[in-house]
């Protein structure tokens, strides 16, 4: 027999006020029936009582669309009392905020007991009927074996789940390794490209040097050629720094030096006095 120990309705309670029983409280104590989260088979007892020990056991919720909804499975205890005595209703015990005992997390609402009682604490609940013989009687209607075989689908999904999560932590450890095992090879290629820059700048600068000294060499050789054309030192000079710094390039002095009168003729060494007049001429060279 399924009894209807929950009907969805709201009423007032002189214990705890308004009372909503609704949908959201049904699924809830019914899934955690189905974890078992409470440790222990939900007890069939007399006015929310165990002075008169068990009389049967929950063995299944089901949560439907006008309440919450109970098997019962009755023991021969529990027939005895009954042979000799009349309930009429049953009342659920339940806590709203259960909270698991292997987690310590709030689950929600949980049903602790159901009771047989004849002053139910919620209205509008059916009446029970039962049978004559109370041999006969069953608040149950479902074989305890399908209740074992629906646990042992239970059980398989549960472990096909848990098999399922160790392989998604196994995949995510493994791509966390190999996260960092990039991140060690991009930072040692960054490194050593960093390395090999300052070698191409030592390099660099190296080059340059030389070069700055060739260059410093090559225009040296060119300003003694002019010097010994003849051309007036103080010319010569200020062309040869002005070349060394980028100023004007040799072929400029060069064109203007053909031009500048030597101081002696080109191949003697005799001496002709204008070196005052070509100082002038370097110094206005300057000022240009």
């Amino acid at each position: 027999m399924n009894i209807r120990i929950m009907p969805f309705q709201k009423f007032h309670s002189n214990a705890y006020g308004e009372v909503s029983h609704d949908k959201k409280i049904a699924d809830s104590i019914a899934k955690n029936f189905m974890k078992r989260v409470t440790g222990y088979p939900i007890p069939l007892l007399i006015s929310h009582s165990e002075a008169q020990g068990k009389l049967g056991e929950i063995t299944n919720i089901q949560s439907k669309e006008d309440g919450l909804y109970a098997d019962v499975e009755i023991n021969s205890k529990g027939q005895k009392i009954l042979e000799g005595s009349q309930f009429d209703f049953v009342s659920p015990a339940y806590a709203e905020k259960y909270k698991d005992k292997t987690t310590g997390q709030d689950v929600g609402a949980t049903l602790l007991e159901v009771s047989l009682t004849n002053k139910p604490g919620q209205p509008n609940m059916e009446r029970l009927k039962f049978e004559e013989n109370a041999k006969q009687i069953i608040i149950k209607n479902y074989e305890r074996s399908i209740n074992m075989e629906e646990n042992k689908v239970i059980k398989m999904y549960e472990e096909q789940i848990d098999e399922q999560k160790a392989q998604v932590k196994k995949l995510t450890d493994e791509l966390a390794t190999q996260k960092k095992s990039f991140e060690e090879q991009v930072k040692t290629l960054t490194d050593e490209g960093k390395k090999k820059d300052e070698e191409i700048k030592t390099l660099t600068d190296k080059v340059q040097a030389v070069e700055k000294e060739k260059f410093a060499a090559e225009v040296e050789s060119w300003a003694k050629d002019w010097g010994s054309k003849g051309k007036a030192p103080a010319i010569v000079n200020k062309f040869k720094e002005q070349v060394l710094s980028g100023e004007i390039k040799k072929e400029f002095a060069d064109d203007v030096l053909k031009e500048v009168p030597s101081i002696t003729p080109e191949g003697t060494e005799q001496a002709v006095n204008m070196t005052e007049n070509y100082d002038k001429i370097a110094k206005q060279l300057a000022e240009m």
